[in-house]
């Protein structure tokens, strides 16, 4: 009896290994799980990219010319400048202070601050002694704001009569300081003083200006 049982579940067992359902494979594809992109039509040319130009054949020295401002020259600098110092009007004389020179000798030091407001050179050169020797103001004149102060000072006539031999051709002679006030070429107001020697000459009895000291 135990026999034929220990055969029949042999039997059962067999059938059950040959029934038992086979394990089936997926088939391999070559599909990628993500989708395939299509590469779109590259243009030529971005919207936001510019045209080369072709390479300049200039100098850096002649492009930086013409991208630059002229600049002026040293001549055009010293002109404009020389042209801001001028004078707008006549010489202030209304704070003028004088000490110690004579009426007549006076009168000749207005004329000629007169002769400089109007641009009289002609009358001018009639004031000084020797104009092509020596033409004081000819230069400074459009630059002279204001004259502060006219100051007889003659601590040192004897020496300069001497130095210049001035009594040869002059009766008297007296020197003078001449404070005045400019604009320097920085454009600032300054002042400054200088001595100027005056003779009363022996031909026409007149004061003139012999030179700045």
């Amino acid at each position: 009896m135990m026999k034929k049982m220990g055969i029949f579940l042999f039997v059962v067992l067999l059938t059950a290994c040959s029934t038992s359902p086979q394990e089936t494979e997926t088939p391999y594809t070559n599909e990628s799980s993500s989708p395939i992109v299509t590469p779109s039509k590259i243009p030529s040319h971005s919207a936001n990219e510019e045209t080369s130009e072709p390479p300049s054949n200039k100098t850096w020295e002649e492009e930086f010319e013409e991208t630059s401002e002229p600049s002026k020259t040293l001549e055009e600098e010293v002109e404009e400048t020389a042209e801001q110092r001028k004078r707008k009007g006549d010489i202030d004389l209304s704070s003028m202070e004088v000490i110690g020179i004579n009426r007549e000798l006076l009168a000749t030091i207005n004329q000629i601050f007169e002769a400089i407001n109007k641009n009289d050179e002609k009358s001018r050169h009639k004031l000084l002694y020797d104009p092509i020797y020596s033409d004081e103001f000819g230069n400074d004149g459009p630059y002279i704001l204001a004259i502060t102060k006219l100051e007889l000072d003659n601590s040192r006539r004897d020496a300069v009569a001497e130095e210049y031999e001035l009594y040869k051709v002059a009766d008297e002679v007296d020197i003078v300081k001449i404070t005045r006030k400019m604009l320097t070429t920085k454009l600032e107001e300054s002042i400054s003083t200088g001595d100027y020697i005056f003779i009363k000459t022996k031909t026409d009895q007149k004061w003139k200006v012999y030179r700045s000291q």
